[in-house]
């Protein structure tokens, strides 16, 4: 599935390799702790580190492919994401040829209408999307009524969506995107499972998948109370750990002991869903007040006229740092100090009064990671 319509003429080069091997073999013994793949973390940070994951990876990814993704054999599976990234190889490769599921890839550059197209022309019907494509494809004012596109599962992992994306989604693609948590270390954590009586609440990771043990804890290492923001930690087994590639000192700070710090900052409702707050090191200290920049974002995000937005602080002579946002802008709104004040207004009017944004930059593009996420440390520096 590509950039074109398919015309139905495929040549397939026939490899001597594949031609001359045999259909005998004899398996290898393997231990579930053996290295299987090499796969990169996105690199949101710092440098991308690779992760070696084990032969017991597909084994542990067995309740989120049954429950969340519910990959069924006769499913048309497409993932949006390459390969090269461990949720294309996993869930879009790997997991998918276990099941025996028919997939299919999007190659090229992401264009919102050839891509609806490819859904529509293909009936595909189990999907995952990254979140910024299908925030660009809402802003790109796309009218979905105009395919005719039915999924029963939509995935949407990476970065949490506002809910009016969320919205969109479902009366226009046949269901609510289900945001899931994972990470390249430890696999898909927290999720919306595919029940029928599931109930997805718009930028809420979910719950946890069962299989996992997930705590928030604060800078000692202890629990937090329900409500209260804390860092995610994931229980691993102690013959499970994994490790970085060529980086012995960053593998002993992250794989040692009971719990895997993910550096992400997150609170759990009464209800047990997970609602995803910044990363540990992405947290804005602004006259004492600690502000998550992924709720700021969700707001601005809520406003007509933006199209993408990312929040970090920026040192501020007596407040310490304040809340600067990086916004990009829908269809034919121009930038200029009389809508930045707008945004500026509009956040204060929907959040505490410490949480909007004192500075307002527009940019053409949000610098991101090869995976599509927004790359916050390019913007602080």
């Amino acid at each position: 599935m590509g950039d074109g319509a398919f015309d139905g003429d495929v040549t397939v080069d026939d490899y001597d390799a594949v031609r001359d091997r045999s259909d005998d073999f004899e398996t290898g013994e393997t231990h579930p702790n053996d290295p299987y793949t090499l796969t990169y973390t996105s690199g949101t940070t710092g440098p991308p580190k690779g992760v070696l994951s084990a032969h017991r990876g597909p084994i542990e990814l067995y309740a989120y492919t049954e429950y969340v993704v519910d990959l069924r054999p006769d499913d048309v599976y497409l993932v949006a994401a390459s390969p090269s990234w461990s949720y294309g190889l996993n869930m879009g490769t790997i997991m998918s040829g276990i099941r025996g599921t028919a997939i299919g890839c999007y190659c090229g550059e992401f264009d919102p209408h050839t891509f609806f197209e490819t859904l529509e022309e293909w009936d595909v019907d189990n999907a995952m999307v990254p979140p910024t494509a299908l925030r660009q494809a809402r802003a790109a004012g796309m009218d979905l009524e105009e395919y005719d596109i039915d999924l029963r599962v939509l995935i949407s992992a990476g970065e949490s969506l506002d809910e009016e994306t969320v919205v969109w989604c479902e009366e226009g693609l046949g269901a609510p995107p289900q945001d899931a948590y994972g990470l390249t270390e430890v696999g898909m954590a927290i999720c919306n499972f595919a029940f029928d009586d599931w109930d997805v609440k718009p930028g809420s990771m979910g719950k946890v998948t069962p299989g996992e043990e997930v705590a928030l804890v604060d800078e000692d290492g202890d629990r937090v109370e329900q409500g209260e923001v804390g860092e995610i930690a994931i229980e691993r087994d102690e013959d499970a750990r994994g490790s970085y590639w060529g980086r012995p000192e960053a593998t002993l700070e992250t794989f040692t002991g009971r719990w895997l710090r993910t550096g992400d900052l997150a609170r759990r409702d009464e209800d047990g869903y997970y609602w995803y707050v910044s990363r540990a090191d992405d947290v804005i200290i602004s006259a004492g007040y600690r502000i998550g920049p992924a709720e700021v974002e969700e707001t601005l995000l809520d406003h007509p006229a933006v199209e993408e937005a990312a929040v970090v602080g920026v040192d501020h002579e007596t407040r310490g740092e304040i809340v600067k946002a990086y916004v990009t802008l829908v269809g034919d709104h121009e930038p200029g100090d009389d809508l930045g004040e707008e945004l500026q207004e509009f956040a204060r009017s929907e959040l505490s009064k410490h949480e909007y944004p004192r500075e307002v930059e527009f940019l053409d593009e949000l610098p991101k990671t090869a995976s599509g996420k927004i790359k916050r440390s390019a913007l602080e520096e």
